[in-house]
C-alpha cells in the first residue's frame, strides 16, 4: 500500500520534471525565443507533431509483432512508448532506455524478455540509421568531408555493437566456465545468475532477429521515415535539396547516442548547423531550436501529462481504498 503511495509521487514528480524542462527550453540563454514563435508556421508544426507521434505509434506496433504476445492491453503500451520516450528525451546516451526495462515487464513477463527486445530494436535502429546516412552521403557527394567524422565513428560503434553480438554467449559461456571451477562465494553465484539471464536474453533477441527479421526490417524503415519526414517542416532551410533530409534526420537521431541537454539540444544544432553549412542557410540556429522546442518538447509534454495523471489515479485509488 505503502509502496503503490510512493510510485504515485514519483510519477507526479517525473512529470514535474519533465514540465520544469518543457520551460527551460523555452527560455533557452542567451536566445531570443520570440523569433521562434515569430517565424513559425504553426500549420506544419502540427503536422510534424502528428508525424512524430505517429512514428511511436509504429514503435509500440513493432513491439508487439516483435514479443509475438498478444495478451496485454495494446492502448497500455502505447501510452508507455510515449512516457518512455519522455526518459529518452531527458537523459543522455539513451539512458533513458534503462525505464523501458522496468516499465515493459509487466507486458513481456520478465526482464529477460524485456531486455532481448530493447536490444533487438535498437539493433535494427542503428543499422538502418547507418543506411540512411550513406545514402545521404552517397546522394550528396559534395558532403561528404563535413559528415566523414560522424560517418566513421558511427560506423565504428555499429561494428563494435556486432562484434560483441556475435562474440557475447561464448564470453558468458567461457565466464561460467570459469566460475564453475572457482570456489563457491556470493559474488560467483550472482554472476552465475546474471549471466544466465544475459544468455536466456540473448537467445531470446536472437530468435526474435532470425524468425521475425523482414517484418522487423520493414516497420523499422517505416518508422525512421516517418521520423524524417518531420523534418519536411523546414523546406525552406533545405532550399529544395530532399537529400539534405536524409543526411539531417540521420545526424539528428545518431546524435542521441552522445552528450546532450534535454530534448537533444547541443547535439540537434550541430546537426543543423551542419547541414546549415551545405544549405547556406544562415538561419540554421533557429530552426534548431524550433525542432527541439516543438518537436521533442512535444514529447516531452506528452510524457509529463502521462505521469502526473497516472499519478493523481494512483493518488485516488488509494485513498479510496
Amino acid at each position: 500500500m505503502i509502496k503503490h503511495n510512493i510510485s504515485s509521487i514519483l510519477s507526479i514528480s517525473f512529470g514535474i520534471v519533465f514540465l520544469f524542462y518543457i520551460y527551460r527550453l523555452v527560455e533557452i540563454d542567451n536566445f531570443d525565443s520570440s523569433k521562434i514563435f515569430e517565424s513559425t508556421k504553426y500549420n506544419l508544426i502540427f503536422l510534424g507533431i502528428f508525424l512524430y507521434f505517429f512514428s511511436h505509434f509504429f514503435r509500440a506496433l513493432r513491439l508487439i509483432i516483435m514479443s509475438s504476445n498478444y495478451s496485454f492491453s495494446y492502448r497500455s503500451l502505447i501510452l508507455e512508448q510515449f512516457k518512455a520516450n519522455g526518459f529518452n528525451l531527458l537523459l543522455p546516451f539513451k539512458l533513458g532506455e534503462s525505464y523501458r526495462l522496468f516499465a515493459f515487464k509487466k507486458f513481456f513477463k520478465s526482464y529477460t524478455n524485456s531486455f532481448a527486445l530493447l536490444l533487438t530494436e535498437r539493433f535494427f535502429d542503428f543499422f538502418t540509421l547507418i543506411f540512411l546516412l550513406c545514402l545521404g552521403l552517397y546522394l550528396s557527394s559534395d558532403s561528404i568531408k563535413i559528415f566523414e567524422g560522424l560517418l566513421l565513428i558511427s560506423l565504428s560503434i555499429f561494428l563494435i555493437f556486432t562484434l560483441v553480438f556475435f562474440i557475447f554467449k561464448d564470453a558468458l559461456l567461457i565466464l561460467q566456465r570459469n566460475l564453475l571451477v572457482k570456489k563457491t562465494s556470493k559474488l560467483n553465484l550472482n554472476l552465475m545468475k546474471i549471466s544466465n539471464k544475459l544468455i536466456l536474453s540473448y537467445d531470446e533477441m536472437a530468435m526474435i532477429a532470425k524468425n521475425k527479421i523482414l517484418v522487423i526490417s520493414v516497420m523499422t524503415l517505416i518508422i525512421w521515415s516517418l521520423e524524417f519526414s518531420v523534418f519536411l517542416i523546414f523546406y525552406n532551410f533545405f532550399n529544395g535539396n530532399y537529400n539534405l533530409l536524409i543526411l539531417l534526420g540521420a545526424c539528428v537521431a545518431l546524435s542521441s547516442f552522445f552528450p546532450n541537454g534535454p530534448a537533444g539540444l547541443g547535439g540537434v544544432q550541430l546537426a543543423f548547423y551542419l547541414v546549415g553549412e551545405i544549405s547556406g542557410s544562415e538561419d540554421a540556429l533557429i530552426y534548431s531550436i524550433t525542432y527541439s522546442i516543438f518537436i521533442f518538447g512535444s514529447g516531452l509534454l506528452i510524457s509529463c501529462i502521462l505521469f502526473i495523471i497516472d499519478g493523481i489515479k494512483g493518488l485516488i485509488n488509494f485513498e479510496r481504498f
